[in-house]
């Protein structure tokens, strides 16, 4: 059964692989703009923005690969492909290493391939290992790290090849500390102190470059300049906020946490999937206990997950370097708990739970699936959700309006700027900035986590916006609270603004602001 599901996962990645979209996650966009910086000589910049900023938001290591795969295939768009078969590449490699890891615990090989299916059966996990975003690679070089470090604990140059390793799992995303601090408190607590302190000089030697450009260059306060710097991470945790907040965001991420720990429902369509997954992460958490010796791939686990919880930003995304070892602990659990069960009619019983469990999760997933893939194949944009995306042949008629009706020196502000000014040659800038407790955390509806209608006209005023880009955003938090936004400006200003073009269909549209009405 696990082969064939696996067989029958293929066609699926294939048609999220192909699909045209790119830059629909923002993050994406933004790290194919800094590829484009790096190969035209331009140095590490966001040079999308009306102003280009020095990038100290998101480590280099992604982009310059891009980089380089962008002077082996130069036409761009078409090298988008490439971009997105780094990801998928990846991402077979991390399922050969997950399999490597868990097969070096007290694992079963059917635990193995269930653990590492169930990972790529993950809607996150397909996603993310078909776009242009550095999840599947993290994922990557972090178990490879793991593989290598105990592969001979004993050995001064496996240690500080694991450590050089895992540097590069933080100068691809910062969430790459946690690698860092689980090798550590491995280490020391095997009572290896030297072999620490050789991990820890090691990663850093290889980490320091990037924080000293982080803290040698400067960065933009403004509110929506600095959601593409350094000074996004401000607000990012919970030892920004006052005790009652910090507390508020850890008991909002312990549930949504577990509730995606082991997605064996795949994404969530009623409230009977979500309630199944949510059992599964309490069930993964009460196996991940019962380990009796914790390895390096459970330390981690738990500190990763930990530092989830401190974020003030859902985790559901972030978990899927993890996965493989969430799943494992639950399979693992499960498989115990069958060989124990006396007497035998128990066991019997159990067994038969388990095999109409693993058909109602593959039926269950492979309709899942299906319904992704569905929309994936309508809006030519792969999805996560079972929220319908944005259009991408409508956002490519916008952008060719744009393109063929506005002046070369017009810049536009939307909400995937990147991909405007991509498409456009364009300076674009996103229309808005969020508090992101506000956003997600606090429920009380007089809140503005994007400001007021004044906030959003100083913004148009100070970068010089002359053209509002307007799509259905359906991924983004952010949407209401913009709509709300933009609609209390269009009341008080309604003379700086006129539709300049429409689609077929009427949420995407242009805005033209008049400056001196503004």
């Amino acid at each position: 059964m696990p082969l064939a599901f696996a067989a029958a996962l293929l066609p699926v990645y294939v048609c999220y692989l192909i699909q045209p979209a790119w830059g629909y996650f923002h993050d994406d966009g933004v790290y194919i703009v800094n590829a484009l910086s790096l190969v035209s000589g331009s140095g590490y910049r966001t040079v999308s923005l009306p102003s280009p900023l020095f990038q100290t938001k998101y480590p280099i290591l992604y982009p310059a690969l891009l980089s380089l795969v962008w002077k082996v295939f130069p036409a761009f768009p078409e090298n988008v492909l490439a971009f997105k078969s780094l990801s998928m590449t990846a991402g077979f490699l991390w399922a050969v290493a997950a399999f490597r890891a868990i097969r070096r615990e007290p694992a079963s090989a059917a635990v193995s391939f269930w653990s590492v299916l169930c990972t790529f059966a993950a809607p996150w996990t397909i996603f993310l290992g078909t776009s242009v975003l550095p999840d599947t690679l993290f994922a990557l070089l972090s178990v490879c790290s793991i593989l290598i470090l105990e592969d001979e604990p004993e050995s001064y140059r496996k240690i500080a090849t694991a450590a050089a390793v895992a540097g590069c799992t933080f100068l691809l995303r910062s969430a790459g500390v946690a690698l860092i601090v689980s090798a550590c408190l491995f280490l020391v607590a095997k009572r290896r102190v030297r072999c620490a302190a050789l991990f820890l000089a090691i990663s850093g030697a290889v980490v320091s470059p990037w924080l000293i450009w982080q803290a040698t260059h400067s960065a933009s306060l403004d509110r929506v300049e600095s959601y593409y710097t350094k000074f996004s991470y401000a607000g990012g945790h919970i030892f920004h906020y006052p005790v009652a907040e910090a507390l508020r965001v850890v008991s909002f991420n312990v549930p949504v946490l577990l509730g995606t720990l082991c997605p064996v429902a795949g994404s969530p369509a009623t409230r009977v999937h979500a309630v199944v997954n949510l059992l599964a992460g309490i069930a993964a958490v009460l196996g991940l206990i019962r380990f009796r010796s914790w390895s390096l791939p459970i330390v981690w686990t738990v500190v990763y997950c930990a530092m989830l919880l401190c974020w003030t930003w859902p985790p559901p995304r972030y978990l899927t370097a993890i996965l493989p070892f969430a799943f494992m602990c639950l399979f693992n659990a499960i498989e115990k708990t069958l060989l124990k069960a006396r007497p035998p009619w128990i066991s019997i019983v159990l067994w038969t739970g388990v095999v109409m469990a693993g058909l109602l999760y593959v039926i269950t997933n492979a309709l899942s699936l299906s319904r992704l893939t569905r929309l994936t194949l309508e809006s030519k944009t792969p999805v996560y959700t079972q929220t319908e995306p944005d259009d991408w042949s409508k956002t490519l008629e916008v952008a060719d309006w744009i393109r063929s009706h506005t002046p070369a020196n017009a810049i536009v502000a939307a909400n995937c700027d990147p991909v405007f000014y991509l498409l456009t040659q364009r300076k674009s800038i996103r229309l808005f900035s969020a508090d992101q407790f506000e956003l997600f955390y606090d429920p009380d509806p007089a809140k503005q986590p994007l400001g007021g209608p004044d906030d959003l006209r100083r913004h148009l005023k100070l970068h010089q916006v002359q053209y509002l880009v307007m799509t259905p955003m359906k991924w983004y938090s952010e949407r209401a609270p913009f709509e709300e936004q933009l609609h209390s400006l269009l009341l008080a200003k309604p003379q700086a603004f006129t539709v300049q073009a429409r689609t077929s269909d009427p949420n995407y549209y242009v805005l033209k602001v008049d400056p001196l009405n503004l």
